[in-house]
């Protein structure tokens, strides 16, 4: 459904962030495709998914970092509130039935996410 639209202006994948997206069913339907991050090692591998928040920019906002929030403010942030939310609402959500599937390592550095993204959902999606 999205890649026949993006396909109709020329672009080849649409990527929707945000595991809310796996809790709506008519959302879940839309995709032809689902790419979980996985960020397995405990709080090692979840304190360095929190540093790449806490320091990003975003749509031309500053990070976290640079408006101030303390690293240990921002640890609490996301304990308390953004886990806790991905516990409580992601895992409910599941992957379309018959929908590909790629699960990908967070741990490793976004650039290459990214193009691995790109390779694996090109030899799934025609």
């Amino acid at each position: 459904a999205v890649s026949g639209a993006a396909a109709a202006v020329g672009e080849g994948v649409v990527l929707v962030e945000g595991f809310l997206v796996l809790c709506d069913e008519r959302v879940r339907e839309r995709l032809d495709a689902v790419v979980v991050l996985d960020a397995e090692g405990g709080r090692v591998a979840q304190e360095e998914l929190i540093r790449r928040k806490w320091t990003r920019r975003h749509l031309g906002k500053q990070s976290y970092q640079e408006r101030g929030v303390l690293w240990e403010d921002y640890c609490v942030y996301w304990d308390d509130y953004v886990y806790r939310r991905f516990t409580e609402y992601a895992l409910r959500g599941t992957p379309p039935p018959g929908k590909p599937l790629v699960t990908l390592d967070a741990m490793q550095p976004p650039s290459l996410l990214a193009d691995t993204v790109q390779s694996r959902l090109s030899a799934l999606l025609p």
